[in-house]
């Protein structure tokens, strides 16, 4: 199976967590923008979180399915992060709904009326070439994705294997959280730059209410506002520069750093935005308001928690039999329960990689359809 591109959209890139571990190389991150949207797109779809999926910009591509003849069969395909407009075979397609492709099915892309960026996972996800253990686009390098461009029309983009599923498996239900479209105050950490001269600064950065503004991209967010000062210029030094860095140009514009960026950097660094929002500043578009809200590392480390943190939920009536024990990692696939149904025991999986982190149903309770069972703090 395949997708053909017969509309490109603005922007639309193959994407997935990114190419990391070669900074220090010159080799920039990339990766979908919005992390948090994209993984659960691809765990609708029954990838995992990594797998390569569609960043849509603004304007979404239109798709046909086709058949290659060697492995149609149908394929769970997942929307998450901003609400395009898009369709499917003309009806209405919202971001967390899933719909099984077949040859001949068609996608139609639409303007955005939430948000910035969506992303479409199909399960087995994109196929293209790994580049430096990647699948990811970096526009600037002209490397990853499907020749290191934007989507084209014509563009045939092949659909990998369908991972192996566990015999009989039965998985637990998780739900799509709600998204951070319309966050208009993110949370930042005190840059290392902030002290002494910058201070005032700093002061200025976090009082304002900013416009983002129609130069930025993928590589960071610019801000319009009132001018910032920034500490002494002339003697900065080159150094390693944060996704999510705060950096003050030497014109006094706050630029907010973003997967795309420069490993190093000389401008100062008076703030880093947490990772935890991150997301939201991938949902954010020219004319948006955006202001910075300063907070201390243990909210920034609790909500990077309280983000990854997923409650899976029993898909039917059963008697509740929990198999491992809080503190486990698992796997995509492995047991992690057994559902007692009419006397028959049916062995429950987990849709999700990540840690156990506590049980909510008791060995032996009745659990009914949707409750939840148990927690885990995901992989990102």
């Amino acid at each position: 199976m395949r997708l053909r591109v017969t509309a490109p959209g603005l922007a639309t890139t193959v994407q997935d967590r990114g190419r990391l571990g070669y900074e220090h190389l010159g080799v920039m991150v990339n990766g979908a923008l919005d992390t948090r949207a994209a993984a659960w797109a691809n765990r609708q779809a029954g990838n995992r979180d990594g797998a390569a999926v569609l960043e849509m910009t603004l304007l979404a591509p239109t798709l046909e399915v086709l058949g290659d003849g060697a492995n149609d069969a149908p394929r769970a395909a997942a929307l998450a992060g901003a609400d395009l407009s898009c369709t499917f075979n003309g009806q209405p397609w919202l971001p967390g709904e899933v719909h099984l492709l077949h040859p001949g099915d068609r996608i139609g892309g639409g303007s955005a009326r939430r948000g910035v960026r969506a992303y479409l996972a199909v399960t087995g996800g994109v196929d293209v070439p790994m580049v430096m253990g990647s699948r990811a686009t970096d526009l600037l390098a002209g490397i990853g994705g499907l020749e290191g461009r934007a989507l084209r029309v014509g563009d045939s983009l092949a659909l990998a294997a369908p991972a192996a599923e566990p015999a009989d498996a039965e998985y637990a239900r998780f739900e799509v959280p709600s998204t951070l479209l319309e966050r208009e105050v993110v949370r930042a950490l005190t840059g290392h730059r902030a002290e002494g001269a910058a201070s005032s600064g700093l002061r200025r950065l976090v009082e304002t209410w900013y416009r983002v503004d129609h130069r930025s991209d993928r590589v960071g967010l610019r801000l319009r506002g009132p001018r910032v000062p920034a500490a002494v210029r002339g003697d900065e030094i080159s150094e390693g520069m944060a996704i999510g860095a705060v950096e003050i140009t030497s014109s006094g514009e706050p630029l907010l750093l973003l997967r795309s960026r420069g490993s190093i950097g000389g401008y100062p660094t008076l703030a880093v935005v947490i990772s935890a929002d991150l997301p939201a500043l991938a949902q954010r578009k020219p004319g948006d308001r955006l202001r910075l809200r300063l907070v201390e590392e243990r909210e920034a480390l609790e909500a990077w928690r309280a983000q990854r943190s997923v409650t899976l939920r029993s898909p039917r009536w059963a008697v509740w039999h929990g198999v491992l024990a809080p503190g486990t990692r698992v796997e995509r696939g492995d047991a992690i329960a057994e559902l007692e149904v009419m006397g028959e025991h049916r062995t429950l999986r987990t849709p999700i990689g990540g840690r156990l982190v506590r049980m909510l149903a008791e060995n032996g309770a009745d659990v009914h359809e949707a409750a939840p069972v148990c927690e885990i703090l995901a992989d990102e």
